[in-house]
């Protein structure tokens, strides 16, 4: 499963991307610089780690069951 997520600008000198690729959370950005100079970076987490430090961060019992049918469906 792959799905572009939000991308938008950062400044008038850079952007940001993020993306769900291969199971994984990946966040890219980058950056135009004087005189000709670019540089970029990119963090690929895991969507579990993601999906459970959420369900770790909200209290109550009604998220873990959302959040577990999520991890299913990315799952398939």
């Amino acid at each position: 499963m792959e799905q572009d997520l939000v991308n938008g600008p950062v400044g008038s000198v850079g952007s940001y991307d993020v993306s769900f690729k291969g199971g994984k959370l990946i966040l890219v950005g980058s950056a135009e610089l004087p005189p000709g100079e670019s540089v970029s970076l990119s963090i690929s987490v895991d969507a579990n780690k993601v999906l459970d430090a959420l369900a770790a961060a909200i209290p109550g019992k009604i998220d873990d069951a959302v959040i577990g049918l999520i991890k299913m469906a990315l799952a398939v």
